[in-house]
């Protein structure tokens, strides 16, 4: 629309700040998760809640698991697991032996900071999950309007951040 035609304008009525903020708090969770040697297997941009406090906790852990640790190679093993649900997969979730990991979390963290960003759901103008999947496996990503990487420091730097998430 016309509104759009200057300036990129994100549908929701966070500020920078307060976009910076909720992200950083969305790593963090995701930092002592996966510090604890947990994978959440099911994030999504709604599994954040905002506390009355203004903390954000992630919620919603019915598809988590402990990761074994090898002691051989000194790291947690990938936990391997088939869940068909959600919109928000990686690309190696959609395969037949399809797991979860910290990489698939933080995947989908990535759609977490987009909604921050723009105040869209990522693949935004597509209803269909199995479309979404589809366009996931040929490795699509969603759409970011390029002004966002002019249109302050923050935003441009959450773009940085968010792209790397889908690799």
């Amino acid at each position: 629309d016309a509104l759009q035609e200057t300036d990129v304008h994100p549908m929701n009525n966070l500020t920078v700040t307060e976009k910076l903020d909720i992200a950083l708090l969305m790593a963090e969770s995701m930092l002592e998760l996966h510090g604890a040697g947990i994978t959440h297997g099911d994030v999504d941009p709604k599994q954040w809640l905002k506390a009355a406090d203004g903390s954000i906790k992630l919620n919603d852990f019915n598809n988590g698991h402990v990761l074994e640790w090898s002691h051989e190679k000194e790291n947690y093993c990938y936990d391997y697991y088939n869940f068909e649900g959600g919109a928000y997969k990686a690309p190696e979730e959609l395969n037949e032996d399809s797991y979860s990991n910290k990489g698939t979390d933080v995947w989908a963290m990535g759609h977490g900071i987009y909604g921050l960003l723009t105040g869209l759901f990522p693949y935004y103008r597509i209803f269909s999950h199995t479309t979404i999947r589809e366009m996931v496996r040929e490795g699509e990503k969603p759409f970011i309007d390029e002004r966002y990487r002019s249109r302050s420091l923050i935003e441009a730097r959450l773009v940085e951040i968010m792209e790397p998430c889908w690799e």
